[in-house]
């Protein structure tokens, strides 16, 4: 294994999206083969404990103290230094166990969000995890962490992530604590080679966490296109589910234009609601290769360009976010511009039979004047 893997403390798995595959963890200090599957959001979330922003390197810690959160460098553990962290709402503050969630520290996962604008790699050179009673008493120091090289992340908080758990050692020494549900959980952490984005770091649960990813994948038709003004327009949306497994709780929203009137929607499962122009349908659950459509009739009531958007989410992660959404536009016309282009024409053939047929009707005039 690369040495810049090893070492006692918090062990990293890359994460796609803000939730995981589930884990295939190893008992020993290294790269987790397979992700876990974690919940949270990022800045704003209940459990963010710890929120940086810094170029070209961050720092950032809080503990608690006596009764009060710390942030800053007088809150650091290890060998960081703070001073780039985010103060603002749920930005930044200790969790207690109770808050978290958390029985047993096997299940403690910490999580990165990175927040790279160029999708870039990032560096993280630190990561303590602490334990603090609720007076300040520290109780709980994870061990140094092994410096780990991040390759790429996705622009934008929230859309990307790396789950880091405690080694089985450091497993084993904080166990205790978890007995005090009054116990806090704080954190310092140092990054390099990081441009302008907010990196956030929560704590999650993994034995409280849903199934793992799947992939959802939306199409929507249009017939006619071109449609006419007063005639009816139908949309066929599918969800299809390409795996690796089941999705549940699928929902499907259906952003509709706002030149037209909603005639039908009829789900294949589950069952579709409407306010506005906006139409939520609940598709319950989806098998692996198997998909559920709605159709869904409107009248346009104004000619020109119109766009619908229709996007799916489900219980699970998504592999794929990007074919999420699916958007259809549809010329509308009027009824007059149909009316004039139905006017039937003759083919090549047909214009030769019709001169052949006059020429013929001349000739035979022709023969009985003479």
């Amino acid at each position: 294994m690369n040495p810049r893997y090893q070492g006692r403390s918090i062990i990293p798995a890359f994460l796609f999206g803000l939730w995981a595959l589930a884990a295939v963890e190893t008992t020993h200090a290294g790269f987790i083969l397979a992700p876990d599957q974690t919940s949270g959001t990022g800045i704003g979330s209940v459990n963010t404990v710890l929120t940086v922003q810094n170029t070209p390197s961050e720092s950032g810690c809080v503990r608690r103290g006596a009764g009060v959160d710390i942030i800053g460098p007088a809150a650091c553990l290890g060998a960081n230094t703070g001073g780039n962290e985010g103060t603002g709402s749920s930005q930044t503050q200790t969790r207690s166990i109770a808050e978290l969630g958390l029985t047993t520290s096997d299940n403690l996962r910490a999580v990165l969000n990175a927040n790279e604008s160029s999708g870039g790699s990032i560096q993280v050179n630190s990561i303590v995890l602490g334990i603090f009673s609720d007076s300040g008493t520290l109780l709980f120091t994870s061990s140094l962490f092994a410096p780990t090289f991040l390759p790429f992340t996705f622009s934008g908080t929230g859309t990307s992530g790396f789950v880091f758990r405690l080694d089985p050692l450091d497993t084993a020494a904080a166990q205790s604590f978890f007995a005090d549900p009054t116990n806090r959980v704080g954190l310092s952490f140092s990054a390099s080679q990081s441009d302008s984005g907010a990196e956030t770091l929560y704590i999650a649960d993994a034995g409280g966490v849903g199934a793992a990813a799947v992939d959802i994948a939306m199409t929507k038709i249009d017939s006619p296109d071109p449609a006419v003004v007063g005639s009816n327009l139908t949309y066929v949306i599918t969800a299809r589910n390409n795996g690796p497994n089941t999705a549940t709780n699928v929902v499907v929203t259906d952003t509709l234009p706002a030149s037209v009137n909603v005639v039908s929607i009829t789900p294949s499962q589950g069952t579709c609601s409407r306010s506005g122009a906006v139409i939520t349908c609940s598709m319950g659950t989806i098998d692996i290769g198997q998909s559920a459509t709605i159709q869904v009739v409107v009248v346009p009531t104004a000619t020109g360009l119109i766009s619908n958007t229709v996007t799916a989410t489900a219980t699970q992660a998504d592999t794929v976010p990007a074919n999420n959404t699916a958007v259809q536009t549809t010329l509308i016309v009027a009824a007059a511009a149909v009316a004039a282009a139905a006017i039937p024409t003759l083919s090549e053939w047909g214009m030769v039979i019709l001169v052949l047929a006059v020429l013929a009707i001349g000739g035979y005039s022709r023969r009985r004047r003479g």
